[in-house]
């Protein structure tokens, strides 16, 4: 069978399958109890769960005063301690599932930034080779006045990651400085 005709057009298509590769990569290496983390993250954050376990509380608590009325000795008399101890470790379980989603979460950021960066890279490394190019043939075509072009020669040079990381912080420093200094 033939696949269907994007609409979109093939450079972009096949980002769209490197950007899927990623996500399916990283959910294969993903351990059985890490999908079960995944799994269990994705029916608690469910917006039903507002309501859910609420009610559950609510039943708990309205079926041990229920039973008290009725002079019968229920499981969890008021204060309702064990539901305090069901609710804490409920608590407990959710917040450790939640930070091992994170972390999943995390290294499938982390990697998208790596590969965000090493693409910046490569681009800049790219346009510079085209300026260069470009500015070499304007030098060597008679047809075209040769004219010194001091941006294009900069845009010519790549960046240096060190030195733009550098800028970045003068940058933030100065500003914060300067923010800081509204304080007469």
């Amino acid at each position: 069978m033939k696949k269907p005709r994007s609409p979109l057009p093939d450079h972009v298509e096949t980002a769209v399958h490197d950007s899927a590769n990623l996500h399916a990569e990283h959910e294969a290496s993903a351990g059985g109890l890490e999908r079960f983390a995944g799994r269990l993250m994705a029916s608690i954050g469910q917006v039903r769960a507002v309501v859910v376990v609420p009610g559950l509380v609510g039943l708990w608590i309205a079926g041990s005063l229920a039973l008290r009325q009725l002079g019968i000795a229920g499981p969890d008399p008021p204060p309702f301690v064990w539901l305090q101890l069901s609710l804490a470790i409920a608590a407990l379980f959710m917040t450790v599932v939640i930070l091992a989603s994170q972390r999943r979460s995390q290294i499938l950021a982390s990697r998208r930034d790596q590969l965000m960066l090493q693409l910046a890279f490569s681009s800049d490394l790219k346009v510079a080779k085209v300026i260069a190019l470009l500015e070499e043939l304007r030098r060597d075509d008679p047809l075209i006045e040769n004219r010194p072009d001091r941006e294009a020669a900069a845009m010519a040079l790549t960046s240096d990651p060190r030195k733009v990381v550098d800028a970045i912080e003068q940058a933030h420093e100065y500003i914060v400085d300067a923010a800081g200094d509204t304080r007469s």
